[in-house]
Parts: C-alpha cells; structure tokens; sequence
C-alpha cells in the first residue's frame, strides 16, 4: 500500500474565489437504462462533486428520480435524450455509459449504446469522451 502524499494536494486545482457556475467544468453524462438505475445515478453523485456544472441525460423515468432528488442535486441540468446535442457544445467532456443497456438487454425507450456512441464519436472528435 502506497502512502499519502501531501505534496499532492497543492498541486489540485482551486477555483478563483469570483468565478461561478459553469466556469469551472461541464460534464454532459449520458447514462442509464430502464434496467439499470443505480449506475447511472452513482455516476452523477460522483460527477456533480467534483465537476462544477453537470448535464445529464437518461431514460425518462431515471430523469424523474433526479427531478424529484432536486433537493440533493443541484449541480447540473436534467435534459432528455433528445436535446442531448443542445448541450455538447457547451460540455468541456461526456461520458457515456454507466448504465446504458446491453445490446441484448434493449427495451423500448432504450438507447442503443454502440450506436449512440459512434454517432457522437463521428460528429464531435473533438470532445473528450469516456466509456
């Protein structure tokens, strides 16, 4: 096991004092399927604490879990599939997967997730992305 080293921590960026919502990183997550929630939803705990703005995007009933989890999601944006490339221009990175369906697992409302993937990959190379 590795030790600690403090050194480290002066090396992590500090957001400026004045700078606001949105200045400091956009995260577009898209996530989700009918069959797997948790994922997606741990996914953007995760991703709403250590980046500034997040946009996410899930099969409706998942955006209604967040919806009604508002009280403690409040870094970020719910948008639905459909407007996804409303906000890829503004995201400075995506990541696409946790949760997302299997291509054997695909119930109607799903997104096919190779298909959705090669898409953005195809439209925007310039993003940075994760699966």
């Amino acid at each position: 096991m590795q030790e600690f080293d403090k050194t480290k921590l002066k090396k992590l960026y500090v957001p400026s004092s004045d700078s606001h919502k949105g200045q400091n990183g956009k995260l577009l997550l898209i996530s989700g399927s009918k069959l797997f929630h948790s994922s997606s939803l741990w996914a953007l705990k995760i991703a709403s604490r250590i980046v500034d703005m997040v946009f996410y995007s899930s099969v409706s009933e998942n955006n209604r879990i967040v919806f009604e989890a508002k009280k403690e999601f409040r870094d970020g944006i719910v948008v639905p599939r459909n407007k996804i490339e409303d906000y890829i221009e503004e995201a400075d990175c995506i990541l696409i997967g946790p949760g997302l369906p299997r291509e054997d697992g695909i119930e109607e409302g799903d997104d096919d997730t190779s298909k959705l993937t090669e898409k953005l990959l195809r439209k925007y190379p310039e993003k940075k992305m994760g699966h």
